[in-house]
């Protein structure tokens, strides 16, 4: 667990709330202070009084917790993770009622850039995220590292369309010469057009939550407020969604990105990413801070209620599970948390295989799901805690590593993740996983 890191404690960790006449459930879990701006979007979603895009999830991804901000009382400050962004309070002092009280955090920023904010004007240097932004994982799609290559792109004109389209590199092409979709909202602050698409969608109305009752208003109070102001331009992308190969329109603003895709149900074309996972996994890890008391960085999510089904979608009525992981070596692992047998070898780490620098190890993974064809990742768990995904969200169950010097020790871990297609939670980010230890000489 990361020692930084503090969880709020479990009286409001398991605070429930009861929205009033019009709420027809309960969401345990979020903090007091968050309710109110989750409940003004989300609320009517989770009841279906709105057929639109989560805004933030249909609950909490992780407890409230600490911090470190500089800038903030103390050096820390309340946040809470969503799938779909991070809530926080910098100044506790401030109104409670104002708009900017609760904001959500610059999280695509950081990710496109790798700088981690950790004070008004003070970063933490790492390396931009290489997860893919929309549709399915897959070794061509784009990801919030190859958007770092455009910030810097010039404005589009307003009223011009948007022909543009990226693939993974960052290479900038025409997609859609017939693109009814144009720029139509410069920004001066960051110098970026917002395409009109998107420009609709942050200054729209329908059903929000306040005070108890739901009612038809802006969706945002302010159209900045759940987005931030853009930091590149609106750019087609030409990705697998559900296995068929779409085009999908992206734009990355400070602290989300929005997509557009022209073929998916009416109230959801415009989506918002699950940004809060990806940022989550990208600063922790896979090991949810406070979620196990063991302290294992490894430790299984729980199982969790995937919120109401996306139209179209395919629908998982459970956790993808790992059948076997085997290595080019002869060597199989049928654990796996889903099944309760942990990760690791059946025999244990004492007996992990023996790897030298520079050999190459082939790992292939079989699992089970309702959504087929399922997915696949490959991450590689640093002794300090955290792990850096080696291979991303991957249809092939297949990876292959070649050892590295820095892995020279008693054991090099290597995490095999699964989870199915299902656009929903994906239980805290994938299904099931287990690992596989190797002594490295």
């Amino acid at each position: 667990m990361q020692g930084r890191v503090r969880q709020v404690g479990l009286g409001l960790c398991l605070f429930v709330l009861m929205l009033g006449s019009s709420g027809t459930g309960a969401v345990p879990g979020i903090l007091p202070e968050f309710i109110s701006t989750w409940q003004r979007t989300d609320r009517p979603v989770a009841d279906g009084q709105a057929n639109r895009t989560w805004m933030w999830g249909p609950g909490p991804l992780s407890g409230p917790m600490s911090e470190p901000y500089l800038d903030a009382p103390g050096g820390e400050r309340m946040v809470q993770y969503f799938d779909k962004s991070r809530m926080e309070i910098t100044d506790p002092d401030a109104d409670p009622g104002g708009t900017w009280y609760v904001t959500n955090g610059l999280l695509a920023r950081e990710l496109i850039t790798g700088e981690m904010q950790i004070g008004d004007d003070a970063f933490e240097q790492r390396s931009p995220a290489e997860v893919h932004i929309a549709g399915d994982a897959h070794p061509e799609s784009p990801t919030y590292a190859t958007f770092a290559v455009l910030l810097d792109a010039p404005a589009l004109a307003v009223g011009s369309p948007i022909t543009q389209a990226i693939d993974r590199d960052g290479t900038v092409g025409e997609i859609r010469e017939d693109s009814d979709v144009v720029a139509e909202h410069y920004v001066q602050e960051t110098d970026h057009t917002i395409a009109s698409v998107f420009w609709e969608f942050m200054q729209s109305h329908g059903p929000v939550a306040i005070d108890g009752s739901v009612e038809v208003d802006q969706l945002f109070e302010s159209p900045f407020f759940a987005v931030g102001f853009p930091i590149t331009e609106a750019y087609w992308m030409h990705v697998p969604v559900g296995g068929e190969w779409k085009d999908v329109l992206t734009q990355c603003f400070e602290r989300r990105c929005l997509t557009y895709t022209p073929g998916n149900p009416e109230g959801w074309q415009v989506e918002a990413g699950n940004i809060g996972q990806h940022y989550y996994t990208w600063r922790y890890g896979e090991g949810a801070p406070g979620a196990d008391d063991s302290g294992d960085p490894l430790a299984p999510p729980d199982d969790e209620d995937l919120g109401p089904p996306i139209p179209g979608a395919c629908e998982a009525d459970g956790q993808a599970v790992l059948s076997e992981v085997i290595d080019s070596l002869g060597n199989a692992n049928s654990n796996s948390w889903a099944k309760g047998t942990g990760g690791d070898w059946p025999a244990g780490r004492d007996d992990s295989p023996t790897l030298i620098v520079g050999q190459e190890i082939e790992l292939v993974a079989s699992a089970e799901g309702d959504c087929e064809p399922l997915e696949y990742r490959f991450q590689r768990h640093q002794p300090e805690g955290g792990a850096d995904v080696i291979r991303g969200w991957s249809e092939n169950p297949s990876f292959s590593y070649t050892v590295q010097p820095a892995d020279v020790g008693e054991h090099l871990v290597l995490v095999v993740d699964v989870r199915n297609q299902d656009p929903r939670t994906h239980f805290h980010g994938r299904d099931d996983y287990t690992y596989l230890t190797y002594r490295v000489e």
